[in-house]
């Protein structure tokens, strides 16, 4: 008897589409890393990374030249490293953080969102701490779908 061959399908799926691609590497990104499909996601998967202590997660949640302004001094932090250090300081301090967003306006594939953030916990003095803000926030939609951090003032809306 004569055995068929087994053809993978892709044979005969025809070229796939651009946008599919991006879809199916955006799932698997997905699977793996907290990523923000629509605007408004992107807040809530900061606070998770802040709160779960996972700087790697909290860093890839930004454009590799996006900025981010220190709260505290007012310093604009640029580009992955500069943010990794900054928010870094941050999670060493063992402050646990929340966040309500007060508004979230796309245009293509820009976004401008307003958060209601606070953070509190235990300083280096052993002293209690608590911070809290009103940000300015720009994110931009990734090739893949994703949305990133491109400029983040925590307290641009104070």
């Amino acid at each position: 008897m004569k055995q068929e061959a087994e053809l993978p399908l892709t044979l005969f799926a025809g070229p796939r589409r651009d946008h599919a691609d991006a879809e199916d590497r955006l799932l698997r990104r997905c699977a793996v890393q907290r990523v923000a499909v629509k605007p408004e996601d992107l807040s809530q998967c900061w606070i998770e990374a802040f709160n779960a202590g996972d700087l790697d997660g909290l860093v890839a949640l930004y454009e590799p030249q996006g900025a981010v302004v220190d709260p505290a001094t007012g310093q604009v932090h640029i580009g992955s490293a500069a943010i990794r250090t900054l928010l870094g300081g941050i999670i060493a301090m063992d402050v646990t953080a929340a966040a309500s967003i007060a508004y979230c306006v796309a245009n293509g594939d820009l976004c401008l969102g307003r958060v209601i953030w606070s953070i509190k916990g235990t300083g280096p003095d052993g002293e209690p701490f608590s911070m809290e803000g009103r940000s300015a926030e720009v994110y931009r939609r990734q090739p893949d779908g994703a949305w990133l951090y491109a400029l983040d003032h925590p307290t641009g809306a104070d």
